[in-house]
């Protein structure tokens, strides 16, 4: 057949093998990218040039996505009922090889239909399928002898025990700056859930929200800004929350808007911060006024008292410091009413 408005000899239909997808780097910035219905379907462009392609028993249908884990594990997931397949290289020699499917004892997934994939700061991958989420709680195990098997997340619903999503095809997933999970939904918008999975903190719909629709393609997180951005079928949007990255130390512990001027309406964010820190702000003499406790490297103050009362004028301090007080930083933010 032919295509409207495409040069003569265009191929509608082209070979499986130039269908390239799920185009990834590593820590050393080697590119991994996965090809379609060929048993060559992984391979990698070095950093020096060279391109290495592996080989494996069969083809695996649609290769939608790959990653590359903090083991140096490459993923490769498979959209069309081939599982995912693990590839464990030692130098880029094809040491071994693991193909996961939905059986106990060679993966457990919640469906050989696979989507998505993350790793959380715990790093326990994250795997979405067809049927919801499954997640590898040990990894490292999959080319070991202990049991690596995934699990699906179990909820507690209308008091009846039920898997997390076990009825949505899970698009995309990503982990924000306090370890929560963003997951997008070919049927019901945006969700997100708290570290370990068991609670939703949001759930944004075409509905109930400005959300373009629940088709959810993609999604990707801004660590600087804390931003997420959605790619639905309509169109791309972002959601912007104050979770931002933790950093490693106190290196530029900074407050905006300083100064806060007259009729200012919103809220003061706190930045630089390492993860889980304790956080008090005190007036001049010492008096305290607010504390709470850091998710990521990002707190905001409502310029409020502990009754809730709008601040006064003045200076006010703010002091930051690891919960076994290790590291410690202060700043300052001045208020004007």
């Amino acid at each position: 057949g032919t295509v409207p408005g495409m040069p003569s000899g265009f191929d509608p239909n082209p070979p499986y093998g130039t269908m390239c997808s799920g185009i990834s780097s590593d820590k050393d910035g080697n590119i991994w990218f996965s090809q379609a219905r060929i048993k060559e379907y992984l391979s990698v462009i070095k950093r020096n040039g060279q391109l290495e392609t592996y080989s494996f028993d069969q083809s695996r249908g649609y290769s939608r996505k790959t990653f590359v884990d903090k083991n140096n594990y490459v993923w490769v997931l498979h959209e069309d009922g081939g599982g995912i397949t693990v590839l464990n290289h030692s130098n880029f020699k094809k040491a071994d090889y693991k193909v996961l499917t939905n059986n106990p004892g060679e993966g457990n997934l919640q469906s050989k239909e696979v989507f998505s994939i993350a790793e959380d700061k715990d790093g326990k991958i994250w795997v979405g399928t067809a049927e919801g989420i499954s997640v590898f709680y040990n990894s490292a195990a999959i080319f070991g002898t202990g049991n690596f098997d995934a699990q699906p997340i179990k909820i507690v619903q209308d008091g009846n025990v039920e898997l997390l999503l076990s009825k949505e095809a899970v698009s995309a997933i990503v982990v924000d700056g306090a370890n929560n999970k963003w997951v997008g939904t070919m049927q019901g918008g945006v969700y997100c859930f708290s570290p370990d999975g068991l609670k939703q903190l949001h759930h944004f719909t075409k509905e109930n929200s400005p959300l373009y629709s629940n088709t959810v393609l993609d999604l990707a997180y801004d660590e600087v800004t804390g931003d997420v951005f959605i790619a639905s079928d309509a169109g791309v949007q972002s959601y912007r929350g104050i979770i931002v990255v933790g950093e490693e130390k106190y290196s530029d512990v900074y407050a905006y808007p300083n100064p806060v001027k007259p009729n200012y309406p919103g809220s003061v964010l706190i930045r630089g911060l390492m993860d889980n820190s304790i956080v008090k702000i005190t007036d001049e003499s010492g008096n305290m006024v607010w504390e709470t406790k850091s998710t990521g490297g990002q707190i905001e103050w409502p310029l409020q008292t502990f009754a809730a009362a709008r601040v006064t004028s003045g200076v006010y301090v703010v002091y930051a410091s690891t919960t076994n007080g290790e590291f410690k930083a202060a700043t300052k933010i001045l208020v004007i009413n």
